[in-house]
């Protein structure tokens, strides 16, 4: 039997074994090249060319202002709605840690094709708080930045450090996220920045506050410049 033919029987015999789960909605699904069953593929809005550089939407949603934020950039797969947003949920709070794999997998496409010939000194990702990883059990964006294909002595998963905030930042509205971030994210001690052009991962943006705190800290320390890549954009409250 040739090692081709092998390959195809043992492959086939996983399948039955570990058959393959929509990353959505987690129902099995036959085809081991899919990530999606056939509903929650339908239901999947990527991003689309030209971009706008400040929020990342395709221009055809934009209505940020071109407010000016501490990081350059920032680039995204896919926009916070439908079977994305499902997944995300999944991976977030049903403590499905491998959706991430996917996500990471896509972001990485996305960062090699839009962001083609930036130098990266350190790719990072947004922290989380220890009590928040007792919970989860991991922080989705460290999970997340592990399945991004860039060099592992560039990735840094405790460049950044994260307080308690007083509120659930999920919860809030565009003024009261900036308000609740501000002396919540910190250069790790011992962490060297100065000069260093730094990728900032995450799994969603929706008014940038976030991004823009993790990126204040940086430039502070003394970075360079600062991008950002997330998995998803909420296209209708970008700023």
């Amino acid at each position: 039997m040739s090692n081709e033919k092998k390959g195809s029987l043992l492959l086939q015999a996983a399948s039955f074994i570990y058959p393959r789960k929509c990353v959505s909605c987690g129902n099995y699904i036959s085809n081991e090249k899919e990530d999606f069953c056939p509903e929650c593929k339908a239901d999947v809005f990527r991003t689309k060319a030209p971009f706008c550089p400040y929020c990342g939407v395709g221009k055809e949603y934009c209505s940020c202002r071109k407010n000016l934020h501490a990081y350059e950039m920032v680039i995204a797969p896919f926009y916070y709605e439908g079977s994305i947003k499902k997944a995300i949920g999944r991976m977030k709070f049903g403590k499905k840690e491998g959706v991430s794999r996917f996500l990471g997998e896509e972001l990485s496409k996305d960062i090699e094709m839009k962001y083609f010939g930036i130098a990266f000194d350190i790719v990072t990702c947004v922290p989380s708080t220890n009590k928040s990883i007792r919970e989860r059990g991991f922080n989705q964006s460290a999970s997340i930045l592990e399945s991004i294909s860039i060099d592992e002595d560039k990735k840094d998963y405790d460049l950044l450090t994260k307080k308690p905030q007083k509120d659930i930042q999920h919860m809030l509205g565009a003024e009261k996220r900036r308000e609740n971030v501000l002396n919540t994210y910190f250069v790790g001690q011992g962490k060297d920045v100065r000069g260093k052009t730094i990728l900032l991962v995450d799994d969603i943006l929706t008014t940038g506050a976030t991004a823009d705190a993790c990126a204040s800290v940086l430039r502070l320390g003394g970075a360079s410049s600062v991008f950002v890549a997330v998995v998803a954009l909420d296209k209708m409250h970008n700023d």
